[in-house]
C-alpha cells in the first residue's frame, strides 16, 4: 500500500517537473520572439518575465484588482443611466442639435421622468450591489506583477515610447537627464529662477473679462476659457529617435538583449501643456485659424487627401517627383515671424464662416503675443522658457508653423522662374511633395539656388570679375603647392627621391668603391636616409605652410567681395561670385585628384625563375 502510494506520488510530482519544464520552455521562445519589441540602451539585462511584460508596449493596461471590480461597475452603470435620462428627456426638442466647439461637459442629471426607465435602473443596481466577484481572468502572470512592480520601483532607468515607433525602449536615467540638460543649454531656451504662471494667468483672465463685458465672446466661449484651476507650467520629456541609429547596431542590441557600449540616442523634444495657463487659449486660436490653413493650396490634410490629389492630376512620362524635408521646422522659426505671420492672416478671417463669436482683431493679436512669447515648461526640477521656435506639444505650434511655412513657400514660388512647370505641389507639415514637368527647350531640372530671382541677371558687376580672377590665380597656385606635397607624399615611402627633387649627397666616394669597407659602407647609407628624412620633413613643413596662407587669402578676398556686394545689395552679383567660387573649387579638386591617381605606382610583379637555370 505504501510502495503503491509513493509511486502515485513519484508519477506526480515528474508530471509537474514536465509540465514546469514546457511552461519555461515557452516562456523562452516567446520571450525570445518579443525582444524585437524591446530596446535596451541599459546595462542591464532583462529576465524572460520582464521582455514579455515590457513587450505589451506603453500603453497596455494591467487587469484592475478584484477588490474593485464591483465599485467600478456600478459608476460605470450610474454615468450611463444619466445619460439614459438625459437622452430621453431632451432627445425630442427642436433646439439645434450642433454643439458649439468649445462645449464643456456638464455633468447635468435630469429628474426622474419615466416609471419604467427608473424601474429597470434600480433592479439593475441592486442585481450589481448584489454581484460577487470571486475571480477574474488577470492578463498578467504572477511572475508578471512580480516584474511589474520590481520595474516600476527601479529608478536608475527610464522606459519610453520611441519616436515614430511603438518600440519600447529602456535607457539609462543618468544618460537620459545628461540628454536633456544638454539640449536645454542650446541657444533655444533660457533658465529661469522661477515659473511666471501667476502673472500669465493674471493677464489672460484680465483679457476674457473684458472680452465677455464688451460682448465679443459668448457665455460658453467665456466658460470654456476661464474653467482652467491650479494651471501650471508645461512639463518636457524626449522621445529616442532610434531610427536614426545604425540598424546593425539596434539588430545586435536586440540579439543581446542589453547595451554593451555607450551610443549616443537623438532625442525628440516634447512639451506636455495639457494644464498651462495657454492650454485653452492655444485651442480658441487654433479653431479660428485651422480654417485658413485649410484654404491654402499646399495643404494636404492626410493620406487620403493626398491620394486624391494625386489620382485628380495626369502626370506625364516626363516629369520630376521631388519629395523635400524642412530641418528642425518648429525649432527655426522665429517667434516674432510667426506673430506676425498669424497676425497678417487675421485680416483673413470671415467672422460669419465660424459657429462661434470671433472677439476684434486687436485683441487676438495680444493673445496671439502671449501665447508665443510664454512657453514655460519644467525639466528635472529646473524651470526653462523657449525664446525661439514653436514647442513640439503645443495645440497652436503646428498650426502657425505650417502657416508661415506656406507664406514662405509662396514668396519663393513667386519668384521662381520656372513655376509654370509645377504640376502639382503637397506639403504637409514639414514634408513636401513636387511634380514638375520637363519642357521641351529644357533638358535637365532647374535649381533653386539658379533660378529664384527678382530681376534677370545681366553678367558679373564690377567687383565680382576681379574677384574671381584673383581666385583662380590663387588656386592655381594652391594646385600647384598640392601636388607637390603629394609628391614628397610619395617620396617618403620610396627609397628614391623623385627626379625633380633629387638631392646629391656624395660621402667619400673611393671609399664606397672599396670592396671590404661593409660596415663604413652601411653607415654612410643611414647618413644618407637621415638627411632625406629631414629634408623632406622640412619641405613638407614649408609647402603646408604655404598652402594655409593662399587659403586665408581665398577666404579673406572672398570675403571681402561678399561684404562689398551686402553692402551695396548687389544680390544677383553675389549669387554669381558664390556660383564662380564654386566652380573653381570643383575644377581643381577634379585636377587635383587626377594628379593623385597619375601617382599611383602599379605594383611590380616579380619575374618567374627559370628552374632549369643553372646555378653558379
Amino acid at each position: 500500500m505504501g510502495s503503491r502510494r509513493f509511486r502515485k506520488s513519484y508519477r506526480l510530482i515528474n508530471r509537474k517537473r514536465r509540465v514546469n519544464s514546457k511552461t519555461q520552455r515557452n516562456k523562452r521562445t516567446r520571450a525570445e520572439f518579443n525582444k524585437k519589441f524591446i530596446l535596451n540602451f541599459t546595462r542591464t539585462k532583462l529576465s524572460n518575465e520582464e521582455i514579455l511584460l515590457l513587450s505589451k508596449g506603453t500603453k497596455f493596461v494591467p487587469s484592475p484588482n478584484i477588490f474593485h471590480v464591483r465599485n467600478n461597475i456600478m459608476a460605470d452603470f450610474i454615468e450611463l443611466a444619466r445619460k439614459m435620462r438625459c437622452r430621453f428627456c431632451y432627445s425630442n426638442t427642436s433646439e439645434n442639435t450642433e454643439l458649439h466647439p468649445l462645449y464643456l461637459k456638464t455633468g447635468h442629471v435630469p429628474p426622474r421622468c419615466n416609471n419604467a426607465l427608473e424601474n429597470y435602473i434600480t433592479d439593475t443596481m441592486l442585481a450589481i450591489s448584489s454581484l460577487e466577484v470571486n475571480s477574474f481572468k488577470d492578463n498578467l502572470s504572477r511572475v508578471e506583477r512580480k516584474s511589474l512592480v520590481k520595474i516600476s520601483n527601479n529608478s536608475e532607468i527610464y522606459i519610453s515610447k520611441a519616436d515614430k515607433n511603438n518600440t519600447t525602449v529602456l535607457i539609462d536615467k543618468n544618460n537620459y537627464t545628461r540628454a536633456g540638460e544638454n539640449h536645454l543649454r542650446s541657444i533655444y531656451y533660457v533658465e529661469l529662477e522661477q515659473p511666471n504662471t501667476a502673472s500669465i494667468s493674471k493677464k489672460i483672465e484680465e483679457i476674457i473679462r473684458k472680452l465677455f463685458s464688451q460682448k465679443e465672446i459668448d457665455m460658453k466661449t467665456y466658460n470654456f476659457l476661464t474653467q482652467s484651476h491650479n494651471p501650471k507650467h508645461g512639463h518636457m520629456y524626449f522621445l529616442p529617435k532610434i531610427h536614426k541609429i545604425n540598424p546593425e547596431v539596434v539588430k545586435n542590441i536586440i540579439k543581446q538583449g542589453f547595451n554593451h557600449s555607450d551610443i549616443e540616442v537623438a532625442y525628440r523634444p516634447i512639451v506636455n501643456k495639457s494644464n498651462s495657463p495657454t492650454c485653452r487659449i492655444e485651442k480658441f486660436l487654433d479653431l479660428i485659424f485651422k480654417p485658413l490653413l485649410r484654404k491654402d493650396p499646399f495643404f494636404i490634410q492626410d493620406s487620403k487627401d493626398f491620394i486624391v490629389k494625386l489620382e485628380k492630376e495626369k502626370i506625364e512620362n516626363k516629369c520630376f517627383l521631388i519629395a523635400y524635408d524642412v530641418t528642425s521646422m518648429y525649432t527655426n522659426m522665429q517667434i516674432k515671424d510667426l506673430q506676425e505671420t498669424l497676425v497678417n492672416n487675421l485680416e483673413k478671417i470671415d467672422k460669419l464662416s465660424y459657429n462661434f463669436q470671433i472677439p476684434n482683431l486687436a485683441d487676438l493679436a495680444e493673445l496671439i503675443k502671449i501665447v508665443l512669447e510664454n512657453n514655460e515648461f519644467e525639466f528635472n526640477g529646473h524651470i526653462y522658457k523657449q525664446i525661439i521656435g514653436a514647442p513640439m506639444g503645443g495645440i497652436l505650434s503646428p498650426t502657425c508653423t505650417d502657416l508661415h511655412l506656406a507664406s514662405i513657400l509662396k514668396m519663393i514660388l513667386d519668384k521662381f522662374q520656372y513655376r509654370t512647370h509645377i504640376k502639382l505641389h503637397c506639403q504637409y507639415r514639414d514634408d513636401g511633395f513636387m511634380v514638375f514637368t520637363v519642357g521641351s527647350t529644357r533638358k535637365r531640372r532647374p535649381k533653386f539656388s539658379e533660378e529664384i530671382q527678382v530681376i534677370p541677371q545681366e553678367g558679373p558687376g564690377n567687383l565680382v570679375k576681379p574677384a574671381i580672377n584673383e581666385l583662380r590665380t590663387l588656386m592655381e597656385v594652391k594646385h600647384n603647392l598640392n601636388t607637390i606635397q603629394e609628391g614628397l607624399r610619395l617620396a617618403k615611402g620610396s627609397k628614391i627621391l623623385p627626379p625633380y627633387m633629387s638631392v646629391d649627397m656624395k660621402f667619400t666616394p673611393r671609399l664606397m668603391e672599396h670592396p671590404s669597407k661593409e660596415h663604413i659602407k652601411e653607415k654612410v647609407r643611414d647618413i644618407q636616409q637621415y638627411l632625406k628624412t629631414v629634408a623632406l620633413s622640412q619641405l613638407s613643413e614649408a609647402l603646408a605652410k604655404g598652402i594655409r596662407e593662399v587659403s586665408k587669402q581665398l577666404d579673406d578676398i572672398l570675403q571681402e567681395a561678399d561684404t562689398k556686394l551686402q553692402e551695396s545689395e548687389k544680390y544677383d552679383e553675389r549669387r554669381e561670385l558664390f556660383k564662380a567660387a564654386q566652380e573653381l573649387i570643383e575644377e581643381y579638386s577634379s585636377k587635383l585628384q587626377s594628379y593623385k591617381d597619375s601617382l599611383a605606382r602599379k605594383p611590380t610583379v616579380a619575374k618567374p625563375k627559370d628552374k632549369f637555370k643553372k646555378r653558379f
